[in-house]
């Protein structure tokens, strides 16, 4: 795992990092350190989705294709839907989370046999 994805692990996992703007200034100048903010946001903001709708959301489908896992999600109420594009190292860090492997274990038991077939659960390095 390259440097950007350790970055994000270790703002999605570890709470107690404070990485605010102006304590870290300079290295927010950094491509790999501003990469890794965007991908924190955007895997913080589908865990959020997932665990808050915990009861209210659907799995639509979830699909790797083109080397990337398509996560589409409805929700119950009917007011919106949101699909996901991550790379299969994304996948594997939104994994790491107990609360939300377990809530999409929920998911993939509901969904289509062919989702679940097609869905990366491990890293090409653990094979």
């Amino acid at each position: 795992m390259d440097l950007t994805y350790k970055i994000v692990r270790r703002l999605l996992r570890d709470r107690e990092v404070d990485f605010s703007r102006n304590k870290n200034f300079e290295a927010y100048e950094d491509e790999k350190v501003k990469r890794a903010l965007r991908i924190a946001r955007h895997l913080q903001s589908i865990e959020t989705d997932i665990l808050s709708s915990e009861n209210n959301v659907r799995l639509d489908a979830l699909a790797k294709e083109d080397g990337r896992v398509v996560v589409k999600l409805s929700y119950a109420s009917g007011n919106g839907r949101r699909i996901s594009y991550l790379s299969e190292g994304e996948w594997l860090l939104l994994l790491e989370s107990s609360k939300v492997t377990e809530t999409l274990k929920r998911l993939l038991d509901e969904a289509e046999p062919d989702t679940q077939k097609r869905i990366p659960t491990q890293s090409k390095e653990d094979e």
